[in-house]
């Protein structure tokens, strides 16, 4: 993996840690840990919930969720940090399909590595979303399958899947600005890029 592929870990693991707590916090994610990650790509698609749910609880998540996706073979996978506040930031990967990149899945659970031992103000879900053959169906379905009380709640929605390959690109589905200016921080030019 280049340099290039980990400087979007970097931004990312500093965007959501400073979005959840009042000061940017991280624990730096050690190279033997990453090289081990990176064995999942070269695994391809052979097993590969089964795998990325090892490596989400390995790196610290406390709560490895499936969820069920009707006509789907793969569940989607939910790995819950609780935060000490209300308040959800939802950070998005695809599990299969065209947009579905081993390397990009590989960022959960290193998200997880960094984050899991921080106290976070908010709660983060790193989602591996099925279905993404058929469209967006396992986003789709978790969403269809949250009520407007678990949907309040939702501050942000971070997908990984294109980071590094296009422009950082945000909507405000709120009169708050205060996380696109977060975003902005952490997504500003790298020196010497």
């Amino acid at each position: 993996m280049n340099m290039k592929r980990l400087l979007p870990l970097f931004f990312a693991g500093v965007f959501v840690t400073s979005c959840v707590a009042d000061s940017i916090t991280y624990v730096r994610v050690d190279r033997p840990l990453i090289a081990e990650h990176l064995k999942f790509v070269q695994a391809g698609d052979t097993d590969r919930v089964a795998t990325l749910r090892k490596m989400l609880q390995k790196s610290g998540c406390p709560q490895v969720i499936e969820q069920s996706v009707p006509k789907e073979e793969s569940p989607n996978l939910i790995c819950l940090l609780p935060g000490q506040e209300e308040g959800t930031i939802i950070v998005g990967a695809s599990l299969d399909g065209p947009a579905a990149d081993g390397g990009t899945l590989t960022l959960l659970p290193l998200l997880a590595e960094s984050i899991a031992p921080v106290a976070h103000r908010f709660t983060v879900m790193l989602i591996a979303f099925t279905g993404h053959d058929h469209g967006t169906k396992g986003a789709t379905w978790y969403l269809s399958q949250l009520t407007e009380t678990q949907r309040k709640p939702i501050k942000a929605m971070i997908s990984l899947d294109n980071m590094g390959k296009t422009p950082a690109v945000f909507a405000l589905a709120q009169p708050d600005k205060t996380l696109a200016n977060w975003l902005q921080v952490a997504g500003g030019p790298v020196p010497g890029s």
